[in-house]
């Protein structure tokens, strides 16, 4: 179980943590993990199970890439004491059965819990202002976690295992 420290990013966990940004539309991972994983499982072979992950998480994989990017620019800092004063929230709720790549979302959100917490204890390490950073990055995490109900509709409609 990974723990999400910030509340930028608890605010993806799920909705019953407020939101950071309220004119966005949020999307969140204890969401996408239970109706991706729903949609998953109800495929009837793996053949159609692969396919219908694949179809959530190829945004998932591209934000993790941005995110990583964008945490890559602190390297070479010290993490020492990176979350101490924020309060730990499991990412998703112990004894839940999710299809296994879709666990990628939860190091996504992760990653940006990470950024986050850096933006905040580096604020002048990078010409760009700190909060410009968390709200790129806050929707860049979000919106693949969003499409979840669109990528939903496609794998019970049968559009997603269509050939040709």
């Amino acid at each position: 179980m990974q723990p999400i420290h910030t509340p930028e990013a608890k605010s993806l966990i799920s909705e019953s943590f407020p939101t950071i940004y309220g004119t966005l539309k949020r999307g969140t991972l204890r969401k996408f993990l239970h109706d991706g994983s729903s949609a998953v499982f109800a495929c009837k072979s793996i053949r159609e199970r692969k396919s219908a992950s694949t179809l959530f998480t190829s945004g998932v994989d591209a934000a993790i890439r941005k995110i990583q990017a964008q945490v890559d620019r602190y390297a070479g800092l010290p993490i020492d004491g990176l979350f101490d004063g924020y309060d730990a929230a499991p990412a998703h709720p112990e004894g839940m059965i999710y299809w296994d790549d879709l666990l990628r979302a939860v190091t996504l959100v992760t990653l940006f819990d990470q950024l986050v917490a850096l933006t905040y204890k580096y604020p002048s390490h990078l010409d760009e202002s700190p909060e410009s950073i968390r709200k790129a990055a806050l929707i860049v995490t979000m919106r693949p976690l969003f499409r979840v109900r669109r990528a939903s509709r496609i794998v019970n409609s049968g559009r997603a295992f269509q050939q040709g």
